[in-house]
């Protein structure tokens, strides 16, 4: 005998709920339930977690998202472990709950770095949004570049990219083949090109607080012949910083291999970038 309308076990709704917030639509959930998406949006509804538009978009551009390790993976993993953040922001509160999306930022002042990260995005089926940051803490300083904000929602992104950064196996894996261009992220998001008066002293290829993510990028960049520098900040509270730095050199031959979009020897110093 077939349900009503409006009537499911307990259990069958509890499981339409989770599917829901996993990314289910009423469509797909009718069908898998054999019932109406009348029936589906009523028990939803009841347990008040049905989505506002913005948050089915999301998810309608998000659904063909290939997260299998892929050049362009490798770069977007580069550059949070560089200067990226994830995590779960508001999204909207319904009857006394408040739900939650899960959120990629990316916040720095090159536009060009921030579209490249974007265009990587796109690339693996992922929708971002570009925003020029409107916060106070950066218009009423002069001497502070306004940055640009690249935001990514999507839950299996996040989730992935949090799990790589408190497993060094796990990004060992999604980068090999790929080191490259997570190298490239990496630069782009935490290197720099240094100098002393004006001349160029040395490349910074990348710059952390954690000591085994350094080492990691230490051993890939062996045949540049690197060296860490480590620096202990005299306020108690903050962490250790470690430098991976190549030599001028060196240097020139790194940035031509990562060939990056910023921070070039050309752009910065008119430099011919030699082999």
């Amino acid at each position: 005998m077939k349900p009503t309308p409006y009537k499911l076990k307990k259990s069958d709704i509890k499981r339409i709920v989770e599917l829901y917030l996993e990314g289910y639509n009423s469509k797909e959930l009718a069908k898998m339930f054999g019932v109406s998406s009348r029936t589906i949006l009523y028990h939803l509804g009841k347990a008040g977690v049905i989505r506002n538009r913005s948050e089915a978009a999301t998810l309608r551009h998000n659904k063909n998202v290939n997260l299998t390790p892929s050049p362009e993976l490798a770069y977007i993993i580069g550059a949070f472990l560089g200067d990226g953040h994830v995590g779960e922001v508001k999204s909207c509160e319904r009857k006394g709950k408040v739900y939650k999306r899960w959120r990629f930022r990316l916040k720095v002042t090159s536009r060009e770095f921030v579209e490249s990260v974007a265009e990587a995005c796109r690339r693996i089926g992922l929708r971002p949004h570009i925003f020029k940051c409107d916060s106070p803490y950066y218009i009423t300083r002069a001497t502070y570049q306004i940055p640009y904000e690249l935001v990514v929602y999507s839950k299996p992104l996040c989730l992935l990219l949090r799990d790589i950064k408190e497993n060094l196996n796990l990004l060992k894996k999604y980068i090999e083949g790929f080191e490259k261009e997570f190298l490239r992220g990496l630069y782009e998001a935490e290197g720099s090109v240094n100098r002393s008066g004006e001349e160029i002293s040395y490349v910074t290829a990348f710059a952390n607080t954690n000591k085994d993510l350094i080492q990691l990028v230490y051993e890939m960049l062996k045949h540049f012949k690197p060296y860490i520098i480590e620096y202990k900040p005299k306020n108690k509270n903050c962490k250790t910083q470690y430098y991976v730095r190549l030599n001028l050199c060196y240097g020139k031959k790194f940035l031509k291999w990562i060939n990056p979009c910023i921070k070039t020897l050309s752009k910065i110093c008119n430099l011919q970038v030699m082999s």
